[in-house]
């Protein structure tokens, strides 16, 4: 009356009154469950958007562990396509874990748990194997959980570069045991630190030394 549109549905049928053929008519208002819909399509279209811009591979797995979504950077990390949805993840994990992995996705659909993050070597479609970090939590949906979703970051850089940082620290360390002249760390005035060279100078051991003024060892006229 006012002019406002609304979208209805109508279903009729054929009734038969008094010897006459009447049509039955019922009409339901589903502008409210449209508006829903776009919304929840619209919402849907950005999260797909979100996940196709992340560096880092989005996944979704159905109960069973079939991949049933992954973003573009999943398929580049993993050398698959949209073809291998539906595949198990299974198949992108070494054998060794997937017991670890399996126990890991039951919690997760049992007891609502969200993964704070496991490691895991997983394998690439030709074969290769690179270290990840997974974080997965479970996907609800009006009948309770449907899978599990999650993001799996790529560990190769971040563990090459611990490794080369670990032996930098083992090179200088070496460098610095085996040098011929006396090297000491001191901190707030006291000795944290005294190689092999220094002690050998001083006929003292390191303990001896360590936590000690570095006066206590130069005489009071120097």
């Amino acid at each position: 009356k006012n002019g406002n549109k609304l979208t209805i549905e109508i279903n009729s049928s054929s009734v038969k009154i008094e010897g006459q053929i009447l049509s039955f008519v019922t009409l339901r208002d589903i502008t409210k469950r449209n508006q829903l819909q776009e919304e929840l399509e619209r919402s849907e279209q950005k999260y797909r958007q979100l996940t196709e811009m992340l560096p880092q591979t989005i996944y979704e797995l159905d109960m069973f562990g079939n991949i049933t979504y992954m973003n573009q950077t999943g398929f580049e990390k993993f050398g698959i396509t949209s073809s291998d949805l539906g595949t198990s993840a299974f198949n992108f994990i070494i054998p060794e874990q997937h017991e670890m992995m399996r126990i890991n996705m039951i919690r997760s659909l049992t007891e609502n748990y969200s993964t704070p993050g496991n490691s895991y070597t997983a394998v690439r479609k030709n074969g290769e194997t690179f270290p990840v970090m997974i974080f997965a939590s479970p996907m609800n949906g009006k009948e309770g959980i449907t899978g599990t979703r999650g993001i799996i970051l790529d560990m190769s850089e971040h563990i090459a570069m611990q490794n080369a940082l670990y032996e930098s620290e083992e090179k200088y360390r070496s460098l610095i045991e085996k040098a011929t002249d006396g090297i000491v760390i001191t901190q707030d005035g006291k000795l944290k630190f005294s190689n092999e060279a220094m002690c050998e100078m001083m006929q003292y051991s390191e303990e001896e030394m360590l936590n000690r003024s570095f006066f206590d060892f130069v005489i009071p006229e120097d």
